[in-house]
């Protein structure tokens, strides 16, 4: 008789623990972890989209980033979070059938990136902070990327890096594309020789021969900030090596 209720005992708990387990594998009953959120892929979403207008209420609770393998960064590059997306993640506050809340997801178009802890010309792992803002809410979340020396070293011959140019410029409201003109554009070349450990770097000047981008979606009748793209290639037999860097535009 009591070995049967021992058995009965080990049984509950047994059941006990298995139905505590799947509680807490269910993304529904369970928040996320803010202080660590995770990337997510678009493609297969750990929650749901949603939309800012449908009527819900909801809470936006942290940031989630998803990296489509654009955290390698090479000398002359600057990192602009091209290929990452960004969500800010909502906790909706309606309940659901099983009771506890559900989470979603809503796309950030745009965002704003601090690297000021990169040297773009020291190889290294770096951390970059990317701060999302939906209405009056923003939260930040930390990235690492990797900075590396040299793509091209097989080359063997002097060869376009990269591409640099002044951080900022301002025209007064009412302006035309035609005025905005980078100043102090360099090229950045290498013949892959190093001093101290350190590949050195050969600047160049230029004022023209080079492209320049994100003009058309400026709207210069209003006061703001915009980036706007620089970009410039050369041809080396069958490799062809394009830099691109930004500075950002203050209509004013």
């Amino acid at each position: 008789m009591k070995k049967k209720i021992i058995f009965g005992l080990l049984s509950f708990f047994l059941i006990f623990s298995l139905l505590g387990c799947k509680k807490d594998k269910d993304p529904d009953k369970n928040p996320p972890d803010d202080d660590n959120p995770p990337i997510v892929d678009p493609e297969k979403p750990e929650y749901p989209f949603t939309n800012l207008d449908d009527g819900k209420a909801k809470t936006a609770r942290n940031l989630r980033i998803y990296d489509h393998g654009n955290d390698t960064i090479y000398f002359g590059d600057t990192f602009t979070a091209e290929g990452y997306e960004v969500f800010m993640q909502f906790e909706e506050t309606e309940l659901m059938l099983e009771g506890g809340s559900q989470y979603s997801l809503y796309k950030l178009e745009t965002f704003t990136i601090d690297d000021s802890k990169v040297n773009y010309y020291k190889e290294g792992t770096y951390t970059v902070n990317i701060t999302g803002r939906v209405r009056e809410v923003a939260f930040t979340s930390t990235i690492f990327i990797n900075v590396k020396a040299d793509r091209y070293e097989s080359l063997g011959v002097k060869h376009l890096m990269g591409i640099k140019c002044n951080s900022y410029m301002t025209v007064p409201v009412g302006s035309t594309k035609d005025a905005v003109t980078p100043d102090g554009v360099y090229l950045i070349y290498t013949e892959n020789k190093y001093e101290n450990n350190e590949l050195v770097l050969i600047e160049e000047r230029i004022r023209s021969g080079y492209t320049v981008t994100g003009l058309d979606d400026i709207d210069f009748s209003k006061a703001g900030k915009y980036p706007v793209y620089v970009s410039f290639s050369e041809t080396y037999g069958e490799v062809k090596i394009e830099v691109k860097t930004f500075f950002t535009l203050t209509i004013e």
